[in-house]
């Protein structure tokens, strides 16, 4: 008898003791996305994007820009704009621009930001300094 009792105390105890855990724990973030946007007249790059528990993401990646010098023309320069719901919203720093040492230029992307909407693509898009 007195097993069965002890038993039942441990079931009762366990099972309090679950109902007592929290059901869930802090929302985690979304898993990271990789976007490779491109422009055959601009440029190219890549970048991921990682949502962040506070609301902001982390963007990682590079920029490339293949659109070739030109002395005549205000600089060239292209960057990864992020389209936020049906906007272009941020745009990723830094930007790259045409040199005229050499056919293509890169940039690194490592930047924190805070998006206005949900984040619904990445692309190239010239850039005016």
């Amino acid at each position: 008898m007195r097993l069965i009792h002890a038993l039942a105390a441990t079931a009762v105890t366990g099972s309090l003791l679950l109902l007592a855990a929290p059901a869930s724990q802090a929302a985690t973030p979304a898993a990271c996305t990789t976007y490779n946007p491109s422009n055959p007249s601009l440029g190219y790059g890549q970048v991921t994007l990682c949502p962040q528990s506070n609301g902001s993401v982390q963007a990682t990646g590079y920029v490339v820009i293949t659109e070739p010098y030109n002395a005549w023309l205000s600089p060239e320069c292209v960057g990864l704009w992020v389209n936020e719901g049906s906007t272009n919203g941020t745009l990723l720093e830094p930007i790259v621009c045409a040199v005229s040492s050499a056919p293509t230029a890169r940039a690194t992307i490592n930047e924190n930001f805070t998006p206005a909407a949900p984040v619904t693509g990445v692309k190239v898009s010239p850039v005016t300094i």
